[in-house]
């Protein structure tokens, strides 16, 4: 059976840069990996050769190499939400809930991958989408949803990857690129529980395809190259890909320590 899994994002590339072997793992057991996007990256104009293109240009032009690099990790869909880019914090955050919660109970969708707390950097869009996406799987209106992943690998040369922290935002409601996606390692809070790393990806087997769909995104090549160098062969210190399990099936401080992202679902 076929498990629709969500990865919900600020910005196209954003899924490249941080879960294309997941994503093509879980297109190669037959699952279908959906994508959902906040904004269309309308406003990463200094990455590549479009200085000069308006937003709405810029913002056409990535929708189209968003298709490309899903047709090369085997996402099943993509779906945007049209938010301007760089302002995701300022959206109506209800409305903007209920968008994600509608998507994900459109899809029927039991794993949700999304940023950390903090977005990795600090990256107002990416903390914006990591808590609007925890407060729609916390709120009790996304009722097939089991797991809630936040992307936990270091992407900085020394650091190791570290536990998230239980996200703010869930204990809230159940008691809530790029260069922007620098460094994804969050670490635990005071006086917050660490929960233990969840799956791992080593990117090397299918740096082929990884560089393929990095190069798919060809108005961000500056940025690309920033963060994993030619493309030429997988770069040692952005070799592994990780997601941390910070929501199960109602509880902030899940027990189990599943190996895989669709390991052990409940059948609808």
């Amino acid at each position: 059976m076929a498990n629709p899994v969500a990865f919900i994002f600020a910005h196209p590339d954003d899924e490249t840069f941080l879960c294309s072997a997941f994503i093509r793992k879980l297109a190669d057991e037959g699952n279908h990996p959906l994508l959902l996007l906040a904004t269309k990256g309308d406003a990463g104009n200094k990455n590549g050769s479009y200085l000069h293109a308006s937003r709405e240009e810029l913002a056409a032009v990535r929708v189209r190499e968003m298709e490309e690099a899903a047709a090369i990790l085997g996402l099943h869909s993509i779906t945007h939400l049209g938010y301007p880019d760089g302002l995701l914090d300022t959206v109506n955050e209800p409305e903007c809930v209920e968008r994600i919660a509608d998507f994900l109970n459109l899809h029927k969708c039991p794993v949700v991958v999304t940023f950390p707390e903090n977005g990795g950097n600090g990256h107002r869009d990416h903390m914006a989408i990591s808590k609007l996406t925890t407060m729609a799987v916390t709120s009790g209106r996304c009722p097939y949803v089991q797991r809630l992943y936040y992307i936990a690998a270091s992407a900085t040369p020394t650091a190791a990857p570290a536990p998230a922290a239980v996200p703010e935002a869930a204990s809230a409601v159940a008691s809530a690129a790029a260069p922007e996606a620098a460094s994804a390692a969050t670490p635990a809070a005071a006086g917050q529980h660490a929960q233990p790393i969840g799956p791992q990806l080593d990117t090397r087997p299918m740096w082929n395809i990884k560089a393929a769909a990095l190069r798919a995104h060809n108005s961000q090549i500056l940025a690309i190259k920033r963060y994993f160098g030619d493309l030429n062969e997988c770069p040692e210190i952005r070799r592994f890909e990780t997601l941390q399990l910070v929501w199960e099936r109602g509880s902030t401080q899940p027990q189990s320590h599943v190996l895989w992202l669709t390991e052990g679902l409940e059948k609808e």
